[in-house]
C-alpha cells in the first residue's frame, strides 16, 4: 500500500473568497508550469478547470507539498488541486 501524505495545503474556497471571486463565475481555469503533454512548445498547457459550485466546497485543496517534499513535476507543479 502506498500512503500519500499532503502536508501544506489550503482550500481553493479560501483563497477564491479572500480574492473577492464574484458570484457570476462559472468556472475556474487551471494552468500549471508544465508543457503540454505532447511536448510540443507551441501547443498551451491543459487547463482543468472546476466549477464555481465545485471549488466553493471544502473538498477542493491546494497542495503545495507532497510526504514533506516539493511537489514533483508529474504531481503539478508549482500547486496541486486535490
Amino acid at each position: 500500500m502506498y500512503i500519500v501524505l499532503v502536508s501544506h495545503v489550503v482550500r481553493l474556497k479560501d483563497v477564491l473568497e479572500r480574492a473577492g471571486v464574484q458570484l457570476n463565475v462559472v468556472c475556474t481555469a487551471h494552468y500549471g508550469a508544465d508543457g503540454h503533454l505532447s511536448g510540443d512548445p507551441e501547443k498551451p498547457p491543459i487547463s482543468r478547470g472546476i466549477t464555481i459550485a465545485n471549488t466553493m466546497t471544502d473538498n477542493v485543496l491546494i497542495a503545495f507539498e507532497m510526504n514533506g517534499d516539493a511537489l514533483h513535476p508529474m504531481n503539478g507543479v508549482p500547486l496541486c488541486l486535490k
